[in-house]
C-alpha cells in the first residue's frame, strides 16, 4: 500500500513540474519572437544598405544609376542579390528615379495659378505601380524598399513601417535636392514675374 502512495506523489510532482515548465515557456515565447524580429530587422537594414552602397558605387563608376538590380551583381558591385528578410518571397521593391518614396511628400500636381502647393503623402505602392512599363520599372533604380507593410519594432530614419524604410543611394539624394532647389528657384522667378 505504501508503494502506491509514493507513485502518486511522483506523478503529482511530475505534473507540477510540467505545468511550471509550460508557464515558463509561454512567457519566453514572445521574448523569442521579439528577438527573432529584431534580428530580421537588423538584417533588413544591413541588406538594404548593401544595395544603397552598390548603387552608389555603380553611379560613381558609370555616371548614372543601374537600369535593374541584376546589373549590380553582374558588375560585381554587390556580392549577391540579397533577399528581403521581412517578406515570404524575399523580393525587394526597387525605387526608381523621380518616384516618391512611401510615406514622404510627393511632388504636387501641376495646376493652375496658385494651386498645387503643399504636396501629399505618397502611399506604399507595389513594384512599378504608376510607372510606364508596369512591372519592368521605369528609369534607373536609385534604391530599394521592403515590400512588407507590417509595423516595425523600431524606427529607421523616423519611419515605423518596413515599406517606408528606404535604402537609397546618396547621389540620388543629392540629385533630388538639386532638382528641388532648381524647382524652387524657377518658382521664385515665376512668382516675381506674376507680382511685378
Amino acid at each position: 500500500m505504501r508503494f502506491c502512495n509514493e507513485r502518486g506523489y511522483a506523478m503529482a510532482a511530475l505534473l507540477v513540474g510540467m505545468s511550471v515548465m509550460g508557464i515558463m515557456l509561454s512567457m519566453a515565447l514572445p521574448v523569442w519572437r521579439t528577438a527573432a524580429t529584431r534580428e530580421r530587422e537588423a538584417e533588413l537594414v544591413f541588406r538594404g544598405e548593401q544595395y544603397a552602397q552598390a548603387i552608389e558605387l555603380y553611379s560613381r563608376r558609370n555616371g548614372g544609376f543601374p537600369p535593374n538590380l541584376d546589373v549590380l551583381e553582374e558588375g560585381r558591385y554587390i556580392r549577391k542579390l540579397y533577399k528581403d528578410p521581412m517578406t515570404p518571397d524575399g523580393e525587394f521593391q526597387p525605387v526608381y528615379f523621380g518616384q516618391p518614396l512611401p510615406g514622404q511628400i510627393a511632388d504636387p500636381p501641376e495646376t493652375g495659378r496658385g494651386g498645387g502647393r503643399g504636396g501629399t503623402l505618397a502611399p506604399p505602392s507595389p513594384i512599378g505601380a504608376g510607372q510606364a512599363g508596369g512591372l519592368g520599372g521605369a528609369g534607373p533604380i536609385i534604391g530599394v524598399v521592403s515590400m512588407s507593410t507590417a509595423e516595425s519594432l523600431r524606427l529607421y530614419n523616423g519611419r515605423g513601417r518596413y515599406s517606408e524604410w528606404a535604402f537609397v543611394a546618396i547621389a540620388a539624394n543629392i540629385t533630388a535636392v538639386k532638382r528641388l532647389i532648381h524647382s524652387w528657384q524657377e518658382f521664385k522667378k515665376l512668382e516675381k514675374k506674376e507680382f511685378a
